[in-house]
């Protein structure tokens, strides 16, 4: 990337170029000599910060190789549940939880909660079928003039228990491993 220069640092440039002293680049241009110095200053200094900016900032060194990356990265598309803790322990890291969530942004990981629905097969399916054929019946059996009261709240098997965090790459597509499947109920 070349700098940007002013239009007496563009007539300069050519005239430094070809070893004239500062002193008749003056007497060309018609400027004075500290003008003249004080252009070759800026000059050398945006030279410098170009150097400068191609050259990668060292800046404290990170506590987890490109080795350590790769293997999380493995670990996370096998199982991509895994908590923070588990991660670390799975991989014998040496470093905080802090650390490998900053790792893990920057691999363009995002977490999101898991959907509390089971995954239907045939089977599943046909057992709940099963399921609602009976229970329309055994409700025809019931007089409900004679039910007082009902508060008209749920009852669920498992609610409250904690949530299911998944890691999504950027570009990954959610497959079934985005459904939570702890709530075992039939």
């Amino acid at each position: 990337m070349t700098p940007k220069y002013s239009k007496l640092e563009t007539q300069v440039l050519p005239l430094l170029e070809a070893n004239l002293s500062t002193i008749t680049i003056a007497n060309i241009l018609k400027k004075t000599p500290k003008s003249i110095q004080n252009t070759l200053y800026r000059i050398k200094q945006k030279n410098n910060n170009n150097i400068q900016s191609k050259i990668p900032k060292n800046g404290r060194p990170k506590s987890i190789s490109q080795r350590t990356i790769r293997s999380i990265n493995r670990d996370l598309t096998r199982s991509p549940k895994k908590k923070n803790k588990t991660i670390i322990e799975d991989n014998s890291l040496k470093v905080s939880t802090r650390s490998l969530q900053r790792v893990l942004k920057e691999q363009g990981y995002s977490i999101k909660i898991a959907k509390k629905k089971s995954i239907l097969d045939a089977e599943k399916a046909s057992n709940r079928l099963i399921y609602a054929r009976k229970t329309s019946r055994n409700l025809e059996n019931i007089d409900f003039s004679k039910v007082i009261f009902s508060d008209e709240s749920s009852i669920q098997r498992g609610h409250g228990a904690r949530n299911e965090y998944v890691r999504k790459r950027q570009n990954k597509r959610v497959g079934k491993e985005f459904v939570s499947t702890t709530n075992k109920s039939k």
